[in-house]
C-alpha cells in the first residue's frame, strides 16, 4: 500500500507512542511548524539580502513573512496536515544550501519522504548545486544514506515504494488541464459568488509569475550566484506546478503550498530587492485576496466558532461519518464495511472497510473511472462502481448519494435494503450553511444487505 508522506507518519507514531493519544499533539505540532516556517523564511531572506540592516526593515520584513507564511500555509496548518512538515524541511535545506552545509540536501530528501512531490526539489537542487560546485561529496553521501533508510522503510513495511493512492487517483478522478490550472491557485469555496475572486487571484498570480520569471531572466550571473538557492526555490516551485499540469489530477488544498509558498517567498525577495517596481503591487494584492480562507477558519481556531469556517459542512460530514460508524461498530463490529470516504467511518468502526475509490483497497481500482455524467456528475468525484460491490459483497454500504450514483443504478441495488439517513449529526444540523454538498449531493445512504450479517434498528442514526 505504502504511503504518500512515511516521515510524517514515522513522526506521528513516535509521538503517540511517547506521550499517548492526545488529541491537542497534531494541533500543536503543526503550529510550531507553522512558527519554524515563518522563521526559516525571515532567516532565508536575511541570508540573502544586504537590505535589512535597520530595525525598521526587518520589522516590516518579519511581518511580511508573517502573512505569506499564514496565507500559504496556515490554513493546511489549521487542518493539521503534513505539509507544513515537508516546507520546514524543504525551508531548511534552501537555508542550508546558503549557508554552505553539508545537511542541505539530506534535508530535501526527507523533505521529499514527508510528501512526494518534493523530490522534484531534490533533483533540482542537486543539479543546480552539483554545476556550482556548491555541494560536497560527503553532503550527497548523507543524503544518498537518508534516500536508503527511508526506501528501507517503505519497503519493510509496505513492500513497494510507490503509494497505492496514486494509481487510485489516476484511476478514479478525471481533470482537464484548464480546470487544473485554475485549481492549482485556490479552488475556494463552492459558492458562485466566490468566482470572481478566484479569477482576480489567478490573474494577479499570472502577472506576478510572468514579472518573477522576467526578473530571473534578466538577472546578471553574478547576482544569480549570490543568491542561487532562492532562485532555485523558485524553480522548484515552477516545476512542481508544471508537473501537477502534465499529470492533471484532484488537487486537495493542502498539496498548493508545496509549489506557491517557494513562489510567493521569491516574489517577497524580489519586492525587497526593488521595492520601486511597477509590478510591487502584484504581491499584497494576491496575499489579501487569497488570506479569505485563513480568516474565515480564525474564529473556529481561537474562539471556538467552528461553524464560522466556509468548510463547515465538510466538517460536519466527518462528524457524521465517525458517529455512523460507533452505531455500526457497536451493533455488528464482525461485518464488512463499503464506502467511498474512509477517514471518519474508520475512526468510529473498528471491523474489516473496503474503499470504494480504490485509496486503501487496489482491487477497486480496475472498476474506475465511473462514466461523467452518467455515474458521478464530475471528474473531481471518485464515485463507488458496482464491480467492487459485486466483488466484495458488504453487509453495510454508506454513502453519499453522489459517491453512489453508479451503484443506486446497477442490479447490485436489488441485493440491498435502502435507508436515507439524516446528512448531518443534528448538532450539526443547525449550524450547516447549506443542506447539499459540493454543491451536488442532498441525501447520505445507508444500505444493508439482507442476506447479510448486519441489521441494526434505523432508528439509532436519527438521534446522535
Amino acid at each position: 500500500m505504502a504511503t504518500s508522506s512515511p516521515l510524517w507518519t514515522v513522526v506521528l507514531a513516535v509521538l503517540f507512542a511517547s506521550v499517548g493519544e492526545q488529541p491537542i499533539i497534531v494541533p500543536a505540532l503543526n503550529a510550531c511548524l507553522l512558527a519554524a516556517a515563518w522563521a526559516l523564511c525571515s532567516a532565508i531572506l536575511l541570508l540573502s539580502l544586504p537590505t535589512f540592516e535597520k530595525a525598521w526593515k526587518r520589522i516590516l520584513m518579519y511581518l511580511a513573512v508573517f502573512a505569506l507564511v499564514l496565507v500559504s500555509l496556515g490554513y493546511t496548518s489549521v487542518s493539521q496536515m503534513e505539509t507544513a512538515l515537508a516546507i520546514d524541511l524543504f525551508l531548511g535545506g534552501v537555508a542550508a544550501f546558503i549557508v554552505d552545509s553539508d545537511w542541505a540536501l539530506s534535508l530535501l530528501v526527507l523533505a521529499a519522504f514527508t510528501r512526494l512531490e518534493m523530490a522534484i526539489s531534490c533533483l533540482i537542487f542537486l543539479i543546480v548545486a552539483s554545476f556550482l560546485h556548491r555541494i560536497r561529496l560527503r553532503g550527497i553521501i548523507g543524503a544518498v544514506a537518508v534516500g536508503l533508510l527511508g526506501t528501507a522503510f517503505l519497503l519493510i513495511q509496505f513492500h513497494t515504494i510507490i503509494p497505492n493512492t496514486i494509481h487510485a487517483k489516476a484511476a478514479g478522478y478525471s481533470v482537464g488541464h484548464l480546470e487544473m490550472a485554475f485549481d492549482l491557485l485556490w479552488d475556494g469555496p463552492g459558492d458562485p459568488q466566490y468566482g470572481l475572486i478566484r479569477f482576480v487571484s489567478w490573474l494577479i498570480a499570472a502577472v506576478s509569475l510572468l514579472w518573477a520569471t522576467t526578473s530571473l531572466l534578466q538577472t546578471n550571473r553574478a547576482g544569480l550566484l549570490s543568491s542561487w538557492p532562492v532562485y532555485t526555490a523558485f524553480i522548484c516551485g515552477l516545476l512542481i506546478c508544471a508537473a501537477y499540469l502534465a499529470h492533471p489530477t484532484l488537487l486537495l488544498f493542502w498539496y498548493r503550498p508545496l509549489y506557491t509558498l517557494p513562489i510567493l517567498l521569491f516574489l517577497l525577495f524580489k519586492l525587497c530587492q526593488n521595492p520601486r517596481s511597477k509590478y510591487s503591487v502584484m504581491l499584497p494584492l494576491f496575499v489579501g485576496l487569497w488570506s479569505y480562507h485563513v480568516v474565515m477558519v480564525l474564529p473556529g481556531v481561537f474562539c471556538g466558532r467552528y461553524e464560522a469556517s466556509p468548510d463547515f459542512d465538510e466538517v460536519a460530514r466527518v462528524h457524521r461519518y465517525t458517529a455512523i460508524g460507533q452505531i455500526l461498530n457497536s451493533a455488528c463490529p464482525t461485518s464488512t464495511l463499503l464506502t467511498t470516504e474512509i477517514g471518519g467511518l474508520g475512526e468510529g468502526f473498528q471491523g474489516y472497510i473496503v474503499d470504494g475509490l480504490g485509496l486503501s483497497s487496489p482491487e477497486a481500482i480496475k472498476y474506475q473511472p465511473l462514466k461523467i455524467p452518467e455515474e458521478r456528475p464530475n471528474g473531481k468525484i471518485g464515485g463507488m462502481p458496482p464491480g467492487i460491490v459485486r466483488e466484495k459483497q458488504p453487509d453495510v454500504i454508506v454513502s453519499y448519494d453522489v459517491f453512489a450514483l453508479a451503484f443506486l443504478q446497477s442490479p447490485e441495488l436489488s441485493l440491498y435494503q435502502q435507508i436515507q439517513i439524516p446528512m448531518f449529526n443534528r448538532a450539526d444540523q443547525v449550524k450547516a450553511k447549506d443542506s447539499r454538498l459540493w454543491g451536488e449531493s442532498s441525501r447520505l445512504f445507508l444500505f444493508l444487505r439482507r442476506d447479510g450479517r448486519c441489521h441494526p434498528d434505523p432508528a439509532l442514526f436519527y438521534v446522535p
